[in-house]
């Protein structure tokens, strides 16, 4: 049976990708070549999941207009390239090599992935100020979101 690799000193870990970083340097919570998150980044997602669903919560029934298309094209035009921005100026923040920003990207949608599951299957429980027919507009728009998030995160600059 194989066993995982040791770690070299007791300040050291193997980060699962074959790397191996100071344990005061890393915020990853690692399984062994399975699962790898940034935490600070993903406090972050949590935060933005928390202010984004106040937001509709408040005023959904002005952003999300199912009736509406030039309302919809407008939204997912401007909620792509956003994500993207704000998951680069997060990575950016907390000082990530470049090569890690995918990480970070998803430790920045994870939130949003792992929560609006819950809150589309409950929405007008959750959203009682919408119409129950923006519940497939409010689900294509996170996922669009999250796209963003990930292409922020994949994409490279000149920089």
């Amino acid at each position: 049976m194989a066993r995982a690799p040791q770690a070299r000193t007791r300040r050291e870990v193997n980060d699962g990708l074959g790397m191996v970083r100071s344990l005061r340097e890393t915020h990853y919570l690692c399984e062994y070549e399975f699962m790898f998150i940034n935490m600070p980044l993903f406090f972050y997602g949590l935060v933005i999941w928390a202010v984004a669903t106040f937001a509709l919560r408040v005023f959904g029934q002005h952003i999300l207009r199912p009736g509406n298309p030039l309302s919809i094209v407008v939204l997912f035009g401007v909620s792509l390239p956003l994500m993207a921005l704000v998951v680069r100026r997060l990575c950016r923040v907390a000082r990530l090599p470049r090569d890690q920003w995918i990480v970070g990207a998803v430790s920045v949608a994870l939130p949003t992935l792992i929560l609006d599951p819950f809150s589309s299957a409950f929405f007008s429980a959750m959203y009682p100020n919408m119409e129950a027919q923006a519940a497939g507009l409010f689900g294509g728009w996170i996922l669009w979101c999250c796209c963003g998030a990930m292409l922020g995160g994949m994409i490279r600059t000149g920089k």
